[in-house]
């Protein structure tokens, strides 16, 4: 990605990683902003054409903040650089002692520490040539260093079944998550609570249909996602116990909750009324052809 500085003082970071709901912009700014040490409304984001903004790999495998968080401390880092040096130059201070942290350009002099707003110094720099730095990050550089990005989550899970039509449904989920540091706390449950109610469907109501090579379930009328009504109590309870390999120390969220709702409510239809499922979508009528094979209807 690409950050510039604007001649009104503010910071474009120009990125070609595409925002699909999940946050990713503002995990960019917010790491970005973090890593200069100023306010979040220093800096706007731009996603960028092909022709105009650094090759991203797009969103997909729940490592978006990973990459686009390591590139914005990479960036922001030689920017934060570039920027203390160009302050000494135009505020007439010594080379080497200016820092910029909290949101403010600060100089330690012989008579005491010199302070001006990052707005004032910025504008400043930015009436002289165009700043501008690349941040940049490749997985493949650093894997070693950072180790691999495992999060582990549990599952609790309440059940009721009917044992004389095989009609289950989901009254209480408990999801216990591992993660490290949370970046933006509410795209995050959304990740959270999104990934459970897709494994929801995905375990209950969802199945792709084919026959004689069309897709039968060609409609949401026939494909059931399921709805508001459908989804049950979910609550979560999060784990910071480890730091990830992500920027300052955050894991993988977006498919964290998914994959493991099916095989818990399986486990749960089979204590309570014995038969273990192993397909899916869990249909009534699998349910109930089990329990016929088992002689307990």
């Amino acid at each position: 990605m690409v950050f510039r500085l604007l001649p009104d003082g503010t910071i474009e970071a120009l990125t070609g990683a595409p925002d699909q709901g999940g946050g990713a912009h503002t995990v960019l700014q917010r790491v970005a902003a973090a890593t200069l040490s100023i306010e979040p409304r220093h800096i706007r984001v731009r996603y960028g054409n092909t022709a105009e903004a650094r090759l991203d790999a797009g969103v997909g495998g729940s490592r978006s903040t990973h990459m686009i968080g390591r590139a914005a401390i990479e960036g922001g880092r030689l920017l934060k650089q570039k920027l203390e040096d160009l302050a000494a130059e135009v505020m007439g201070w010594p080379a080497g002692q200016v820092h910029l942290q909290n949101d403010a350009f600060i100089v330690e002099a012989a008579g005491g520490a010199e302070r001006a707003s990052f707005d004032a110094v910025a504008s400043r720099i930015a009436a002289g040539p165009m700043v501008e730095v690349v941040g940049a990050y490749d997985p493949a550089e650093h894997h070693l260093e950072e180790g691999g990005d495992h999060s582990y989550y549990a599952y609790v899970v309440d059940v009721e079944v009917d044992p004389e039509t095989g009609q289950v449904r989901v009254v209480n989920a408990l999801a216990v998550v591992d993660v490290g540091a949370v970046i933006n706390p509410i795209a995050h449950q959304g990740q959270l609570d999104g990934g459970f109610v897709y494994g929801l469907g995905q375990s209950l109501t969802e199945e792709l249909i084919h026959e004689e090579g069309r897709i039968v379930t060609a409609s949401l009328g026939d494909y059931k996602l399921p709805t508001q009504m459908d989804v049950p109590r979910f609550r979560t309870i999060l784990l910071a116990r480890q730091p990830g390999p992500g920027p300052f120390g955050a894991k993988a969220a977006g498919e964290t909750t998914n994959t493991g709702v099916g095989g818990a409510i399986a486990n749960a239809i089979s204590d309570a009324v014995g038969v273990h499922i192993t397909a899916t979508p869990i249909t009534a009528e699998r349910v109930l052809d089990a329990l016929r094979a088992r002689g307990a209807v």
